[in-house]
């Protein structure tokens, strides 16, 4: 954000949310720093998330949890959380799904698709033993690009 942003944004924003907050030069200071590299969209989102999420309650802002909120939908933005696997767990003829959610990043890789499989494989396990299930299958839903797979297999032929 630029200079004359993050003063509309404190000035505006966060003494609107929070009227009872008057910062000093110095935490000013502070704050510009730590907001200066955030997208203004994220940092006007984080601080409405912020006041909305329990915020309201107190007479000024903290900056950690600011900053929490804003990393969280950074990360948010270059990613995306969504379904990655279900594993369905078979007993007397009946069927129950467990679904698992994970954060995907924006370029996914071999190795974190190999690591939801070997992660997978680990909790269908469990639930199979846990709730003595006859049989465990597992449905996954993210798959590499069809580029990035050929790549990845070129590299595990030995010449």
């Amino acid at each position: 954000m630029q200079s004359h942003e993050l003063a509309k944004f404190i000035t505006e924003t966060m003494q609107g949310l929070w009227p009872k907050w008057s910062p000093g030069k110095a935490e000013l200071a502070i704050w510009k720093k730590a907001l200066r590299n955030y997208d203004a969209v994220i940092t006007l989102d984080a601080a409405n998330l912020y006041w909305q999420q329990g915020g309201q309650k107190y007479d000024k802002p903290l900056l950690s949890k600011l900053t929490g909120y804003m990393r969280d939908l950074s990360r948010r933005k270059k990613g995306q959380t969504r379904t990655v696997y279900t594993i369905t767990g078979i007993k007397n003829s009946s069927k129950i799904n467990y679904t698992y959610v994970a954060f995907v990043p924006a370029n996914i890789t071999p190795e974190f698709i190999s690591g939801l499989e070997a992660e997978a494989l680990h909790n269908a396990e469990e639930i199979k033993n846990l709730y003595k299930y006859e049989q465990c299958i597992i449905q996954q839903y993210l798959e590499l690009p069809a580029q990035e797979t050929v790549a990845a297999e070129k590299e595990e032929i030995p010449f």
